[in-house]
């Protein structure tokens, strides 16, 4: 009797144990949206070549010049900045990379949206 109830209790502290680390994942991946991670699996499915991605990236902080030198050797080329907000063109292969930067937030694809004029006519 005793046995069983010390392998319950051995298997309900395994199984707690093994639930909770699924449920962490890697830090990385809690900066990256979900559409982009989307994207990259289907990339890694689909091709062996990467490609590259207009992205959206909320900082800690507006980028100083060493930041955005270390983007670059990422090979993300930055394109605009408001304050924190960077739009960049990243390569899949480097999107890990820059997820794991301590300054970088959260990374975004971008959407396509387009203009529509204010003026609607009857």
């Amino acid at each position: 009797m005793k046995f069983s109830l010390f392998c319950l209790f051995a298997l309900f502290l395994l199984s707690s144990c093994s639930s909770q680390n699924s449920n962490r994942g890697a830090a990385w991946e809690k900066k990256v949206d979900p559409r982009l991670r989307a994207a990259l699996q289907g990339e890694q499915i689909q091709t062996q070549t990467a490609q590259n991605w207009q992205v959206l990236l909320k900082c800690s902080a507006p980028l100083s010049a060493a930041q955005k030198q270390e983007l670059a050797g990422l090979g993300a080329r930055v394109q605009a900045e408001v304050g924190a907000i960077v739009t960049a063109v990243l390569p899949s292969r480097a999107v890990t990379e820059v997820a794991k930067l301590d300054y970088v937030i959260y990374l975004e694809l971008s959407k396509d949206r387009k203009i529509q004029s204010q003026d609607k006519q009857p």
